[in-house]
């Protein structure tokens, strides 16, 4: 067995990780002229909008792909999900602490005081008071410009659209550079406008919708100009993310067959394109298989093993079928919504419901992740770790729900039957 890849260099379901937080440094691949485009957005824009389906990638990209290029230009990515980030505080309290405790991990921050900060917080010129007397610095001195990442921006827009009109509103505030002159009569004096920040929202295409309704509410054009719409893997990206990690895996002249059967396998239901996040859980299947074998390369055969399978709910049976029946309706019931969307259960809940899940949380049988709600209080929750899996839980819910009518039925017919001859009896006696 090739001993030149000491962990599986695929990483499945999960998100690929930002290479500063990650020990295993994973070969983010495919994405190279994306990178380059989203990264290009970024400069040249205060705000910047990328969507694309559920699963493509989106977080990814941004982590294992623009982060470290972002980092190479003196940006200083912040990644913020408010939905859960903001429980018991306001969206620009959760930001402004994010990008404090951002900057006192990578330098310091000067202050003037040439304006004064606002005390209402649903102001259209709070963000930009607080980074018009606010500068960023490295440890070595060097400007640092805050990149701040609104993921899963659609949840916000979903469930607290007030807020998230307000906080849109004063983004749309920070892109007009006419502030500088009029916010308080003239030019500030000793006031350089460098533009010390940009936002980006991450959304599901499916949401973009709820967006573009509160820019055109509120008049924001200036939000729709940094558009990005992240798109399946081209078939030579797909052919990259098997192949780079992969070196010595294939025999030479079986690769050719083997990435085809790969790509086969991972083209998303009916429409023909390969699936990222299919792509990378059959990789990642692959190589575990492999490495049980202890066979000196990834064959044919092996791969062609998987191809009756779906890939998804296989792995996800496979890995709560160690789970007790009860635990495993109760994180099926509580983890998806009736809509088949993502839902979230309190750590402590999960901990009280499913004492015997931890195994849920990480290593090969991850399909959970444990996310802090609460940047000052540390509260905790736990959820499916891929919007993909929420299919596979809600048919698995229909089937039940399904099981659970035909099985009234059923003693409904009995408990009918049964009554019959009472009923006989009784007209009978009635008659005679």
């Amino acid at each position: 067995m090739p001993d030149i890849i000491s962990f599986n260099p695929w990483i499945g379901l999960g998100q690929y990780p930002d290479p500063e937080e990650s020990s295993n440094k994973y070969l983010f691949c495919g994405r190279d002229r994306e990178i380059k485009d989203i990264y290009d957005l970024i400069d040249d824009n205060i705000f910047v909008t990328i969507y694309g389906k559920s699963g493509i990638g989106k977080s990814s990209i941004l982590k294992a792909g623009v982060f470290p290029v972002l980092r190479d230009n003196r940006y200083l990515p912040i990644i913020v999900r408010l939905w859960m980030d903001a429980r018991g505080i306001s969206f620009q309290d959760c930001i402004i602490d994010a990008v404090n405790a951002a900057i006192k991990n990578k330098g310091y921050i000067q202050t003037q005081d040439i304006i004064p900060l606002s005390s209402d917080k649903t102001e259209d010129d709070y963000f930009w008071r607080y980074f018009a007397r606010t500068s960023f610095k490295s440890f070595d001195g060097k400007t640092l410009f805050p990149v701040i990442v609104l993921d899963q921006f659609e949840e916000v827009l979903r469930e607290k659209s007030g807020e998230a009109e307000i906080l849109l509103r004063q983004i749309d505030f920070l892109a007009d550079t006419s502030h500088v002159y009029n916010i308080s009569g003239g030019i500030l004096d000793g006031y350089e406008y460098d533009y010390n920040y940009r936002f980006v929202s991450v959304i599901r295409e499916d949401d973009l919708y709820r967006l573009e309704d509160v820019i055109d509410n509120n008049f924001l054009p200036k939000l729709k100009q940094g558009r990005f719409r992240l798109r399946n893997l081209t078939d030579s990206g797909a052919r990259e993310v098997v192949l780079k990690p992969a070196k010595g895996l294939f025999r030479e002249e079986a690769k050719k067959e083997i990435v085809d059967t790969i790509l086969e396998l991972s083209k998303a239901d009916n429409d023909g394109v390969v699936s990222s996040q299919i792509l990378s859980l059959v990789c990642n299947r692959m190589f575990r298989v492999y490495q049980q074998k202890e066979e000196p390369y990834i064959t044919l055969d092996l791969v062609k093993s998987f191809v009756n399978e779906n890939p998804l709910r296989t792995v996800y049976f496979e890995i709560v079928s160690k789970l007790p029946f009860r635990q495993r309706k109760y994180l099926e019931r509580n983890l998806v919504d009736s809509s088949g969307r993502r839902n979230f259960i309190s750590f402590n809940d999960f901990k009280d419901n499913i004492p015997d899940g931890m195994y849920l949380l990480g290593g090969d049988t991850q399909i959970l992740v444990q996310t802090t709600i609460s940047s000052r209080t540390g509260d905790s929750c736990v959820e499916l770790i891929h919007d993909s899996f929420c299919d596979v839980v809600k048919w698995e819910n229909e089937k039940e729900r399904q099981g659970s009518k035909r099985a009234s039925f059923i003693i409904l017919l009995i408990v009918s039957l049964l009554m019959i001859p009472f009923i006989i009896l009784f007209f009978y006696s009635l008659l005679s």
